[in-house]
C-alpha cells in the first residue's frame, strides 16, 4: 500500500474519494517523505501539522508539489498549534523547487541555513507561492530567498510573516538575482514585521529587509515595518524594461545602519516613513546596470536622525541623496514632490551631485527647505508633528505640512490609507483635526488590512 493510501487510511477529511484530501499529521508521522513525495499531494489537497518539533536533521527537505490556481496544496499549522520546523545548519530548512500554487502558513521556522529556499526543478520555475503568517528567526543566512538563476519568479505572495534574527548575509526576503540572471516579478511583500537582521556572524555585515534585484519587475512592497537591519531597509534596483515599474508604499522603518530606502531606477516610492537611518533617507543611486532614473517620490515623511539610532556613531544623512547617473544622463526624470524632509544637523534635504538635467522638486517641506523650520532644545520639530522622536509622525495643529502639497503629484490614499481626498497634505499622513486615527506605530505588525 502507497504511503498516500496509508495516510488516507489514518486521517482523512473528503467529500468524495476524488476530492482534495486534508492530511493531519504529527511529529511521529512520516510527514519528510510526504512533503519531499514524489506524487503524494494532488492539487487541492493540504497538510495540517499538528503541535510539537518537526526536526529534519541531517536530511534535505525539497517539496517540488505543484497545485493550481483553483486548487492550491496548503501547508499549514493547526489551528493554534505551535509547531516548529527545524535542521542544523548544513542546510536550508526547507527548499521548494519547482513548486507552483502552494501556500506555507503560520509555520515557526528556524536553524539551519536559508529559512526557506525557492528555486526551480530543472526547466519548471517555482511560481504562485504564497508565505502566510511565518516566523522565520535565528537562521544561518537570509530568512526567504528567491535568487537561483535562469529561473522566472511569478505571482510570489510573501504576506503576515515575522522575520528577524538572520546571520550571514542576513536579508529578510532576498529576491531576484544579481545582473538580471533571474527575474522576480509580479510579486507582492505585504504586512511582514522584519527586525535585527544579520548579527555579525562570520564577520559579514549585511542584512536588507527587502532586496529585490536588478531586472525583476512590477513588484508590490506595502505595509512592512523593518527596524534594526546592517543594510537598507528596502534595496531595489532597476527592472531593465521588462515590465512595470516596482511600487514601494507605505512601510515603516527604522533604526537602520544604513540607508532607509536604496532605489536605483524604476519605481514609485510614496507614503514611507523613515524615523532614523545611518546614512540617506533615501538615497538614489547607479547599482549594477541600473541608471537613475524614472522614479516618483512623492510624500514620503524622512527624518535620518542617527541620534535616534544607538548602535552606530553619527556618518551622513540627508534625506533625500540622488548620486551622478552613470554616463551623466539620467535613466529617465525623477519626480520629488509633497515629501516633507527633516535630516539631521547641517545634511541637507535633497542633496545632489552637480546633477544634470532631469530632476523635478515641487512642494516638499522641511529642514533647509524655505522657510526652514528650527528643532527645540529636545530634538523635536516645532509644530510640525505630535512627537517625532517616539514615532508619532502625525501632523500638529497648524503643522506647515497641511495644505503645502500639490494635489496633481499625490497618491488616492495615506499611509493609513486614509483618502487625500479633499486634502493636500504634505508627507505620509493626510492631516484629520481628531489627529492619527490608525494605526500608532511600534515594533509590531501594522494593523490594518491592504488595499487590493
Amino acid at each position: 500500500m502507497t504511503i498516500r493510501l496509508l495516510c488516507l487510511a489514518a486521517s482523512f477529511i473528503a467529500s468524495s474519494p476524488l476530492s482534495a484530501v486534508t492530511f493531519n499529521v504529527t511529529p511521529t508521522s512520516d510527514w519528510p517523505e510526504m512533503l519531499n513525495g514524489p506524487g503524494f499531494l494532488q492539487p487541492g489537497d493540504k497538510i495540517v501539522f499538528g503541535p510539537g518539533t518537526y526536526d529534519i536533521g541531517q536530511r534535505k527537505l525539497i517539496i517540488k508539489y505543484r497545485g493550481t490556481a483553483t486548487n492550491p496544496i496548503t501547508l499549514s499549522a493547526a489551528d493554534g498549534a505551535n509547531i516548529v520546523f527545524t535542521r542544523d545548519g548544513q542546510q536550508n530548512v526547507i527548499n521548494l523547487l519547482g513548486a507552483q500554487h502552494l501556500k506555507i502558513k503560520e509555520l515557526e521556522i528556524t536553524g539551519g541555513d536559508r529559512g526557506i529556499a525557492i528555486g526551480n526543478d530543472g526547466h519548471i520555475d517555482s511560481k504562485f507561492i504564497t508565505l502566510d503568517g511565518n516566523h522565520i528567526h535565528h537562521t544561518g543566512d537570509a530568512a526567504v530567498t528567491a535568487n537561483n538563476v535562469n529561473t522566472k519568479y511569478e505571482g510570489m505572495h510573501f504576506i503576515g510573516n515575522h522575520i528577524h534574527d538572520t546571520g550571514g548575509h542576513g536579508e529578510g526576503f532576498y529576491v531576484g538575482c544579481n545582473d538580471n540572471k533571474c527575474q522576480f516579478f509580479n510579486g507582492i511583500i505585504e504586512k511582514n514585521y522584519i527586525h535585527d537582521l544579520n548579527d555579525l556572524r562570520n564577520g559579514i555585515y549585511q542584512g536588507d529587509g527587502i532586496e529585490i534585484k536588478h531586472g525583476s519587475y512590477n513588484n508590490i512592497i506595502r505595509d512592512n515595518v523593518i527596524h534594526d537591519t546592517n543594510y537598507p531597509a528596502i534595496t531595489v534596483y532597476g527592472v531593465e524594461g521588462q515590465g512595470g515599474r516596482n511600487v514601494i508604499e507605505r512601510n515603516v522603518m527604522w533604526d537602520i545602519d544604513n540607508h532607509g530606502i536604496q532605489v536605483a531606477a524604476d519605481a514609485n516610492v510614496r507614503n514611507n516613513i523613515i524615523f532614523s537611518s545611518l546614512y540617506d533617507g533615501i538615497h538614489i543611486q547607479n547599482h549594477q546596470a541600473a541608471v537613475p532614473g524614472n522614479l516618483t517620490i512623492v510624500n514620503n515623511t524622512i527624518r535620518s536622525n542617527v541620534g535616534n539610532n544607538p548602535k552606530t556613531s553619527y556618518i551622513s544623512g540627508h534625506a533625500i541623496r540622488i548620486t551622478n547617473p552613470n554616463g551623466g544622463t539620467y535613466s529617465g526624470p525623477i519626480l520629488l514632490a509633497n515629501n516633507a524632509l527633516y535630516p539631521e544637523g547641517s545634511e541637507q534635504a535633497i542633496h545632489t551631485y552637480l546633477a544634470p538635467p532631469g530632476i523635478t522638486s515641487i512642494n516638499n517641506v522641511g529642514t533647509g527647505i524655505a522657510p526652514e523650520l528650527p528643532f527645540d532644545s529636545t530634538g523635536n520639530l516645532i509644530d510640525d508633528f505630535v512627537d517625532f522622536l517616539n514615532k508619532n509622525a502625525f501632523p500638529t495643529v497648524g503643522s506647515s505640512l497641511i495644505g503645502a502639497a500639490n494635489t496633481s503629484f499625490q497618491p488616492n490614499n495615506d499611509f493609513n490609507t486614509t483618502s487625500r481626498s479633499g486634502s493636500n497634505d504634505v508627507g505620509a499622513y493626510a492631516y484629520r483635526a481628531g489627529g492619527n486615527t490608525g494605526w500608532q506605530i511600534g515594533p509590531k505588525f501594522k494593523e490594518f488590512p491592504a488595499i487590493n
